[in-house]
């Protein structure tokens, strides 16, 4: 009866202590990349692309909080959200959010916009998702891993409530809005499953 008992404090000591030091390691870290677009209107122009920006992954703070744990990413989500709307109210949008690697090379699209109406968008005030390029995330990952930096543009085209391209006039400019796109990523830090178990046989 004494050696159970002795084994099972002994078995009980051990499950704390593997607890205790599994315990010890963090959970996959969620990490927002945004990057803010503003627009004004200057010219009848219906199509454009914005200023290349180019992100470092270790500038943020989710990479500074784990850096030593992380192992791998994924990109789990793509949005838009409008803002500080003054533009036309049948204004529409289509376009591109492109990534490429820092040297300006390997241009991808990692998600498309459809045709939407901005003043809409702007009036519904939250994010909206689009569909991301499972193969384009793979290559950012990639990037990441390898470079710890990626580039990012916005190449786009106003359209009206048709399709066709938007005629601006005079009264037009000096209107404009901002546009956020949001990427969701998540740095695998190689925490444990929620699901994980212990079995002591």
């Amino acid at each position: 009866m004494k050696r159970l008992l002795f084994f099972s404090v002994i078995a009980s000591l051990a499950l704390f202590s593997a607890c205790e030091e599994l315990g010890d390691l963090l959970p996959d870290a969620e990490q927002v990349i945004s990057e803010t677009y503003n627009f004004t209107i200057t010219e009848n122009v219906a199509e454009g692309v914005t200023t290349a920006t180019a992100v470092d992954i270790t500038e943020y703070e989710q990479y500074k909080a784990n850096t030593e744990y992380i192992e791998d990413y994924i990109i789990t989500k793509l949005t838009y959200e409008i803002s500080n709307y003054s533009a036309p109210e049948d204004l529409f949008i289509s376009g591109e959010l492109n990534v490429f690697k820092e040297d300006s090379t390997d241009v991808q699209t990692l998600g498309t916009i459809s045709s939407v109406n901005l003043a809409d968008m702007a009036v519904l005030a939250e994010e909206q998702e689009v569909a991301v390029d499972t193969t384009v995330a793979e290559q950012m990952v990639m990037w990441m891993n390898e470079l710890e930096t990626f580039g990012v543009q916005f190449e786009y085209v106003f359209q009206d409530s048709t399709g066709a391209d938007y005629q601006f006039i005079e009264e037009d400019f000096g209107t404009g809005f901002d546009m956020t796109a949001n990427v969701y990523v998540t740095m695998i830090t190689g925490g444990l499953d929620d699901n994980f178990e212990i079995t002591l046989d």
